[in-house]
């Protein structure tokens, strides 16, 4: 996927101002009050800057832990957001600590917070392709599928419990993004083959085991468009793998 250059920076907010704004968005039930944030421009990207600046740090680590949901909407560039937290993790864990900035609990802290933001990156990104067939966005949604097939690439089996979910999404999509839906679930069910999985591959209430979801997708006119070529590579293996011939 193609790099987006980070945002012109933007006038970084004081300790001041990160107390009230965190105050804002933990007083329960007063939405006005967290929405006068929303016209900060690139409130994920101050945030990052502050931790990594050891501005407020840890205070602000568990503000992102808990309002990690707040900063991703469906209109995101997920892939960049996702590279800014995986560099910013990346480079606290490379950092000696020194018990002033890099401590242990800061260390900690920062692993905890990636890992509610990725979580929550993947429900948004499971949100978006949760409508298929939905004209308007259909290119989103095809984006949205090769972000979370990119997630699965980098960690198999992410998506394994919602596989049959996938393979029902698939059947229902008649617009170009089905490409997006069938890469997909190509690749999630090839890393549960790999990895041995028990998973089955459901259509609503009735189980559908992965050998009969290989075959029916080996004979989908669909690889024979140019996604064919980056299907088939990863399909090939798992029909072996299932003794099925393509």
């Amino acid at each position: 996927m193609t790099e987006k250059a980070a945002p012109p920076p933007s006038k970084p907010l004081t300790p001041q101002e990160w107390e009230t704004l965190i105050e804002d968005f933990q007083f329960s039930g007063e939405e006005r009050r967290q929405n006068k944030w929303s016209s900060l421009p690139s409130l994920f990207d101050q945030l990052l800057n502050s931790v990594l600046r050891k501005d407020f740090p840890l205070s602000l680590l568990v503000f992102l832990d808990e309002f990690s949901d707040s900063f991703f909407t469906s209109d995101d560039d997920h892939a960049y957001q996702l590279d800014r937290v995986i560099d910013a993790l990346r480079t606290v864990v490379q950092s000696p600590i020194d018990g002033v900035y890099i401590t242990t609990s800061f260390r900690e802290q920062f692993m905890i917070s990636v890992t509610s933001i990725v979580v929550s990156l993947v429900e948004v990104l499971l949100t978006v392709i949760n409508w298929p067939n939905f004209g308007s966005d259909r290119q989103t949604r095809y984006i949205a599928c090769e972000c979370l097939r990119e997630l699965e690439g980098s960690n198999p089996c992410l998506l394994s419990d919602v596989v049959g979910h996938l393979w029902s999404l698939w059947q229902n999509e008649r617009a170009h993004a089905s490409q997006g839906y069938i890469l997909l679930l190509t690749m999630a069910i090839h890393n549960i083959v790999v990895k041995q999985l028990h998973v089955s591959v459901v259509n609503t209430s009735i189980p559908m085991e992965l050998r009969k979801a290989l075959a029916f997708l080996l004979e989908l006119p669909q690889i024979l468009t140019p996604c064919g070529m980056e299907f088939m590579a990863m399909v090939i293996p798992v029909a072996a793998a299932l003794e099925i011939q393509p």
